[in-house]
């Protein structure tokens, strides 16, 4: 995926998130008896009374009786351990952790952020996404020691200053640093054909270089007095895209229920939603055992770094007990 397809791979995959979590909603309230049942509706009303005003909907929230719906549901989520279930469960287990991980960065929260790069690593691991393991696993470890090696960068971090704040307009808008550097600085010090055209000049491409920050200046300056300010566009609040987002998770819902609703009791085993196809027997089991295998090898890699510094950047890290599922990832 290319870094233009960004936006919109995440919100198609929100909206599944959506549809499939109401899915599963549905038959949490299928299950209820008919006091739960009555109990699901009052606080459902409550939520939808309040749901314009924020302050009041997280109130309703701290209600006993949404608590209570709350635990329920969660009872549900773990009582049922049917693979079908299971996979798609942790399906949305990982939206949840990516969707943690942005909003960490859109408000500059860093312990959201670090505690999101973790829940990722076992998942890395687990489905043998080597290079992101690797690096994530020695960032985890040394943003975790900051507040003994250098608490000042840490306090400095925990304050909000891992990310770049470009609009006071959009509070939830912040992004990292690397992506504020390639919208300001990259973007004004590009000119027409780059190099081309004196790349095999040494001097040309170092005066080149060397006048980026100045042309990057020019450029904001001139942008500044013709009135070419950046408007901020909240697309995910227009009426028009709320609307769209819903017919879409709708749509979503019902080629699931076309196929095969993975949150009904209909469905025992682990099926293929569009060809019917069921894995073998180990083949299911190590689809449905990742996240304790990647918990288990993250929590060993973990140990043997911070025991053994010295120990190899690039050692390799075998996933033995997942290899049923990397030949199922290689036979497509």
């Amino acid at each position: 995926m290319t870094g233009k397809h960004y936006n919109r791979a995440t919100r198609i995959f929100r909206i599944v998130y959506e549809a499939l979590h109401r899915l599963r909603f549905l038959s949490f309230a299928k299950s209820l008896n008919q006091e739960d049942s009555d109990l699901l509706k009052i606080t459902s009303q409550m939520l939808s009374d309040k749901a314009a005003d924020t302050p009041n909907a997280a109130e309703v929230l701290k209600d006993n009786s949404f608590n209570l719906v709350h635990q329920k549901y969660e009872e549900f989520c773990t009582s049922h351990s049917t693979p079908m279930f299971s996979f798609w469960s942790s399906f949305l287990e990982m939206m949840q952790v990516v969707l943690n991980f942005i909003r960490a960065t859109r408000t500059g929260d860093f312990r959201l952020h670090l505690a999101s790069i973790r829940s990722m690593l076992p998942w890395m691991f687990a489905y043998d996404r080597t290079n992101y393991m690797r690096y994530c696993t020695v960032y985890w470890l040394q943003m975790m020691s900051l507040p003994e090696t250098h608490p000042l960068i840490y306090h400095k971090l925990c304050e909000g200053e891992f990310v770049v704040q470009r609009s006071k307009a959009n509070t939830f808008g912040q992004v990292a640093c690397d992506m504020a550097i390639e919208q300001t600085f990259n973007r004004d010090t590009k000119s027409a054909g780059g190099i081309v055209g004196f790349s095999l000049n040494p001097g040309a491409v170092e005066r080149w270089t060397l006048s980026s920050p100045e042309r990057a200046a020019t450029v904001a300056v001139c942008r500044d007095l013709a009135g070419m300010h950046d408007t901020t566009t909240w697309q995910h609040k227009d009426q028009s895209r709320l609307q769209q987002d819903e017919q879409d998770v709708i749509k979503v819902m019902e080629t699931f229920n076309g196929f095969l609703n993975p949150f009904s009791h209909e469905c025992e085993d682990l099926v293929h939603l569009t060809a019917g196809h069921v894995p073998e027997g180990d083949v299911s089991v190590d689809i449905l055992g990742c996240k304790g295998q990647g918990a288990r090898g993250i929590s060993h890699i973990c140990k043997r770094k911070a025991a053994d510094r010295a120990s190899g950047f690039f050692c390799t890290y075998e996933n033995a007990e997942n290899q049923n599922l990397q030949r199922c990832q290689e036979s497509g």
